[in-house]
């Protein structure tokens, strides 16, 4: 036997083995043995499995390593099995569960909520997986949704309200109050929008919400157990035609919370982008073999400053703000820069030092100069901030 013939039998087997399974096969044909006999237990009948494929979603390998099984029954109604969490549900009560479960928990929490109000579509138990994208229950539903509401594990999906904003903290919370006893998870937004949105309100099936929207005012995020984490859209001024709103949910700006004050000047600051820069190595150990793996000067360009006798200023935080510092040492904002003798586009740049204190040779884009949304930075105390232009030169030898 040729020595390339025999790797590539083994690589054949190795590959036959990943897709079938191999040991798990006595595994399988137990689970699905266990789906028959589920599925006559709860509705009775004869009923038996006629198909059976993997409930997953592909990876680069297809659907190698997915252990979550569907099987389809000789009354056309699919039982999922759950490999990791050893349970089964099915499909066959699906639509008049959740037709229930509309009419008799979400439309009565909508009401709740006022009269002015858009509704997205939604789903409830949604596997949402790409070979097996069904809604699916474990329990058996009798016809009384609030009892069964006390069996079954209900979970809300792809919800979204919008709302008007008069009001609009007392209103969700009577929505919330109102549905949240019948659920056990609820993937769910509540999108308020400012007053002045005079052409009607957004339909949330044709259009995605997002925190910096202009027309956004707040977003709330479910959370069961500990109430609605807000998002809302308040701006400060960290400084003359900057500012500045939280994106820490529950938690917004104050006059003063944010600040800057003056450094130095760009070229300061570009000393210290050349000694990080210098101090990477020419050509790294790890590169040589022709791939990328660590920094080195041969692959990465010097950043250099435009002005370098322009301001650069420091990032000040107060107490309440310093206690919102993440596990990277930042705090999520999002920057609104409007400076009106700067052109369009020129950008506000933010650097900060490594963790390790060593220096480091970039800087990271906070906001661009009258750009239509606000973007998100995770802004670190004592960072640096430099408005101006920045260009980058190759290293040469």
């Amino acid at each position: 036997m040729r020595k390339g013939t025999g790797y590539a039998a083994a690589f054949v087997l190795l590959c036959a083995a990943l897709l079938t399974g191999c040991g798990n096969s006595a595994h399988y044909r137990k689970a699905e043995r266990g789906a028959q006999r589920y599925y006559r237990d709860k509705y009775g009948g004869k009923e038996t499995v006629t198909d059976s494929f993997k409930a997953g979603n592909s990876g680069l390998f297809g659907f190698i390593g997915v252990k979550d099984r569907a099987y389809e029954m000789s009354d056309g109604a699919m039982v999922y099995w759950n490999d990791s969490e050893e349970y089964y549900a099915d499909n066959r009560q699906a639509e008049e569960i959740t037709k229930a479960l509309g009419e008799e928990v979400v439309e009565p929490a909508v009401l709740a909520a006022g009269e002015d109000v858009k509704v997205s579509s939604y789903s409830f138990n949604r596997t949402g997986m790409e070979s097996f994208d069904e809604a699916v229950f474990t329990a058996f539903y009798d016809g009384d949704i609030r009892a069964y509401c006390k069996e079954e594990k209900i979970v809300l999906q792809d919800f979204t309200l919008v709302m008007r904003e008069a009001g609009f903290k007392e209103r969700a919370e009577a929505f919330r109050e109102a549905v949240a006893p019948f659920l056990e998870k609820a993937f769910a937004e509540l999108v308020v929008v400012k007053a002045d949105q005079e052409s009607g309100l957004p339909d949330p099936d044709q259009r995605s919400f997002r925190k910096n929207d202009p027309d956004v005012r707040a977003i709330a995020q479910f959370d069961l157990e500990k109430g609605l984490r807000w998002f809302e859209s308040i701006y400060i001024e960290a400084a003359p035609g900057i500012e500045v709103c939280s994106d820490v949910s529950n938690f917004v700006l104050e006059p003063g919370d944010i600040r800057v004050e003056e450094w130095g000047r760009a070229k300061d600051l570009q000393a210290i982008l050349d000694a990080g820069y210098e101090a990477l190595p020419v050509d790294a150990e790890e590169n040589k073999n022709g791939g990328y793996l660590k920094h080195d000067r041969r692959h990465e360009e010097r950043m250099v400053l435009a002005d370098p006798e322009a301001a650069v200023y420091r990032a000040v935080f107060s107490q309440r703000v310093r206690e919102q510092i993440d596990e990277y040492g930042k705090v999520g904002f999002y920057i609104l820069m409007n400076i009106p003798d700067l052109p369009e586009g020129v950008r506000l740049w933010e650097y900060d030092a490594k963790k390790s204190g060593d220096p480091d040779y970039r800087m990271w884009i906070a906001a661009e100069n009258r750009a239509e949304k606000a973007q998100y930075h995770g802004v670190k105390e004592d960072g640096l901030f430099y408005v101006g232009e920045v260009s980058w030169e190759e290293y040469r030898d």
